[in-house]
């Protein structure tokens, strides 16, 4: 007796971005954990501005930007001295963790797979709506995609998952992108 008409594949996280079942084992390209320090040899961190710190957080082993006394103009990131290359046809898998802790007015928070020009990002300028941005150097220019236009679910309450996405938690933003052409 055959099942086969039970079994189904649908989008999701057993796919990869070319609707390839996943069915091996990723490698690792690059991997920051702060358990122990900053990794000052792999990751560069920059502040500019009055106020604005990144200090390790032991407790939680994590990278900790402060704002706490920081004026309009303040900037602090984290960010690789490495770059990834694309291979054509592998999807580039992402896995991300932040906390936001609370939105605050004047103050541009965000995470993400970017050098500023080209990648994806997701992000809040003070108190307004979350988005995901899509930075690209190309011709097709910037887009952005506040949280009201998502299309499969919103995270606010009304979507098929009924969650709502806290901020003020940690989260872990999973990208999974290929180029086009």
């Amino acid at each position: 007796m055959s099942y086969l008409g039970a079994l189904s594949i649908r989008d999701g996280a057993n796919l990869d971005a070319f609707s390839r079942l996943r069915a091996s084992s990723p490698g690792f390209v690059f991997d920051a954990q702060f358990t122990y320090n900053l990794l000052p040899f792999r990751v560069e961190m920059v502040t500019s501005g009055t106020g604005a710190t990144i200090a390790h957080d032991p407790t939680n082993r994590c990278a900790k930007l402060d704002f706490a006394a920081t004026p309009n103009g303040g900037t602090a990131y984290a960010q690789t001295y490495e770059f990834f290359r694309y291979q054509p046809g592998r999807s580039q898998l992402i896995f991300a963790g932040f906390n936001f802790r609370a939105k605050v007015a004047s103050v541009t928070k965000f995470v993400g797979y970017s050098d500023g020009i080209n990648g994806v990002e997701f992000f809040v300028v003070g108190t307004g709506s979350l988005s995901f941005r899509i930075l690209s150097a190309t011709t097709a220019g910037n887009q952005v995609v506040a949280q009201a236009s998502w299309n499969l679910d919103k995270l606010d309450g009304t979507g098929a998952s009924g969650h709502n996405l806290d901020i003020t938690k940690n989260q872990l933003l999973v990208i999974d992108m290929q180029a086009a052409g």
